[in-house]
């Protein structure tokens, strides 16, 4: 059966209050309508990297992977391999594999990118050698996201210009736009 992977690499909140928890649920329940509709199946694969891990082995040995239309992914405000307990993974490279294959496989993939916040030094509290090493983690993943995104949602059109990602840009779809 056709699907669409979601792929979110952090752990998704059980009873989310804010809008950055609150998105992704509603991201999920959303697909799940349009798969219904559409005959196909949803698959999301969350947590942490050792969950991440576990759910893409179970999708890779069901083969689910050649039959996956697109891949919708978001991540937080910091580096998608830093969203383990502790800002410490236990799989370095799950991400990578994930998004290698489907990009070897023509497998679209599109990332809501939060926000840029980090390149603003009056938004970026950290000093010193921590925002040093900060920096080029999200440096490098923006470089990973030129890789292998084929699109990249935004909150807003105007946030292109500060992202340096070479690549489809738009800004993410609103129900409401009253609500901007």
């Amino acid at each position: 059966m056709k699907n669409i992977l979601i792929y979110y690499p952090f752990t998704l909140a059980t009873n989310p209050k804010s809008g950055s928890a609150i998105r992704p649920i509603e991201m999920i329940k959303a697909f799940e309508n349009y798969a219904q509709k559409n005959n196909v199946e949803v698959i999301v694969i969350s947590g942490t990297s050792t969950e991440r891990r576990q759910l893409w082995n179970k999708m890779i040995s069901e083969k689910k992977q050649e039959q996956t239309l697109f891949c919708y992914s978001e991540n937080q405000t910091i580096p998608l391999w830093l969203t383990d307990p502790g800002h410490i993974p236990k799989d370095w490279i799950i991400d990578h594999d994930v998004f290698k294959t489907l990009k070897r496989l023509h497998v679209p993939i599109g990332v809501f990118y939060r926000d840029v916040y980090w390149k603003f030094d009056e938004l970026y509290k950290l000093k010193g050698i921590k925002k040093t090493v900060m920096k080029t983690i999200y440096k490098m993943e923006e470089k990973f996201y030129k890789k292998y995104v084929h699109t990249l949602f935004l909150p807003s059109d105007a946030m292109g210009k500060f992202v340096n990602i070479d690549t489809a840009k738009m800004a993410l779809p609103r129900e409401d736009a009253s609500l901007i």
